[in-house]
This record gives C-alpha cells, sequence and structure tokens, in this order.
C-alpha cells in the first residue's frame, strides 16, 4: 500500500506516509518535522521494506506528550496491518522511539535513534529552540550577534558537501506559540532511565557538526545501550536524513540487513 492518508488518536490528529512493500520501517520525526521531511527514505528505501512515517499532530493544541505520541505511533502500526518493525526516532521523536522499544521490544524488531534527544542535554529552552526551528528561520545565537556588530556581517561557516539542499526542506504549519508550547512541554520529558532497558538491536546515528549537547546525547545512548552501534556521520548538520540522504539510507539499510535476522 502507497500513500499518505489522516489518522486519528484520541483528539489528535496525524498524518501518516505509507510506502513500499516488506519488512516494515516506522520514522518519527518529532516537531517541526512531516513525512515530507522523509521523502527521500519514503522513496529510497521503499523498494526494499514497507516505509512509515508518522507525523507528530500539528494542531494547535497539540501537546508534547510522549506517551501520547507512542500512542499514536502504535495506532498506525495496527492499522495498516503492521506487527513488528525497526523504530527510527529522528531529534525530538527519539524519545518516543526509545519508549516503544522498552514498553514494547515485541514489536520492535531494531531501534534507530538519530540525533535522538532522549531528555534534557541541552542547557534551556532557548538552545534546543535554535537546533529544532526549521531551516531559515533559526534564531540568532549570540555569538553570532555580536559577530554581527563588530563586523558587520554574520560568523562564517565552513561549507561541508550535501547532497540536496536543506532550503528547499518543507516546515510544519506551526506558528511561534504552538513551537514555544511544544518546546515547553517537550524541556519536561526525560526519559534517559530507559534506555538501560533496552532489548533490541540498536544504531545511534548523529551529524559531526551538530551541537555539542547532541553528541553527548548520542555517546550517552551508546554507553547506556548494549549492545549498540554507534556512526557519527563526518560534515553532516541536523538534516542529513535529507541532505546526505543517501548515506543515511545505506547506514540504515546495512545495520537492518547484518544485525535483524527478520530483514
Amino acid at each position: 500500500m502507497t500513500g499518505v492518508k489522516q489518522n486519528h488518536n484520541k483528539a489528535n490528529h496525524h498524518m501518516c506516509a505509507d510506502t513500499g512493500s516488506g519488512a516494515a520501517i516506522v520514522i518519527v520525526p518529532g516537531l517541526p518535522g512531516t513525512h515530507d521531511w522523509f521523502k527521500y527514505q519514503s522513496a529510497g528505501l521503499a523498494d526494499r521494506y514497507r516505509v512509515l512515517v508518522c507525523d507528530w499532530p500539528n494542531t494547535m493544541d497539540a501537546r508534547y506528550d510522549v506517551q501520547e505520541l507512542e500512542a499514536t505511533v502504535l495506532a498506525a502500526m495496527d492499522d495498516i496491518g503492521v506487527r513488528t518493525a525497526a523504530i527510527v526516532g529522528y531529534q525530538m521523536g527519539g524519545a518516543a522511539a526509545l519508549r516503544i522499544a522498552v514498553d514494547h521490544p515485541e514489536r520492535t524488531a531494531a531501534l534507530i535513534m538519530a540525533s535522538a534527544l532522549p531528555g534534557p542535554f541541552y542547557r534551556n529552552e532557548n538552545e534546543l529552540a535554535i537546533y529544532v526551528s526549521p531551516p531559515g528561520t533559526e534564531p540568532e545565537g549570540l555569538w553570532t550577534r555580536i559577530k554581527k556588530a563588530l563586523t558587520g556581517r554574520s560568523a562564517e561557516t565552513k561549507p561541508v558537501e550535501q547532497s540536496v539542499d536543506e532550503t528547499q526542506l518543507p516546515s510544519a504549519p506551526l506558528t511561534k506559540l504552538a513551537m514555544k508550547s511544544i518546546i515547553r512541554d517537550f524541556s519536561r520529558v526525560d526519559e534517559r532511565p530507559l534506555a538501560e532497558s533496552v532489548d533490541v538491536p540498536t544504531l545511534i546515528l548523529a551529524g559531526s557538526r551538530e551541537p555539542d549537547f547532541v553528541l553527548a546525547a548520542a555517546g550517552f545512548l551508546k554507553k547506556n545501550i548494549e549492545p549498540a552501534e554507534m556512526e557519527i556521520i563526518e560534515g553532516a548538520e541536523k538534516h542529513y536524513f535529507y541532505t546526505m540522504n543517501d548515506k543515511f539510507n545505506n547506514l540504515i539499510q546495512d545495520f537492518l540487513t547484518h544485525r535483524v535476522a527478520s530483514f
């Protein structure tokens, strides 16, 4: 079955992209991502796997509740008749993926934590907001503002070769007020104690050019999930699943092929 459909879980309205056939991969983007963010996974992995990408509800009254998101993902799997899947959690969606793996190991063939944030590794809500903001809308950091004031130009950044322009990444239709509310809710989430209870094959991914707190979260997961593999993608920033989609897809496929019997 291929397509995008609307699902309902309790009061939450959300979208799911369902492509391909075979062993299932379920992707939990977190916010402000949508299924469109993972179009290169829906297309690039669908020749071998069934790929389900579950949006987090993006209505004004939606809250970032990890247990609700867990229930949403499981309900979407039930809707399409998928009993077990490799669960991929990206950024804020990583907390829900971690909970699914611990609460429902019988439904989790593998766990892939991509730049996952299972707890408050960041210093404050503003640092988190800057990190998760859509392309082109990131609030300027203090150093950037100082640099502009002193020199009249933006701080230099080292270019990195990417296969796709991240400015083309679509943004979820969220207002600043909604994003602020979501980030406030998420800042209270701390699923780190669950890491030691993971008992499924696990792959941890992050980009080498991501903020230190993302790399710290990856290191924490590697240390506390046994056994787990970790890959820090050289030269990659936060949207590597989009800008380096071939690399990202190959890492997932190689992991599933060599570590998960059902794949």
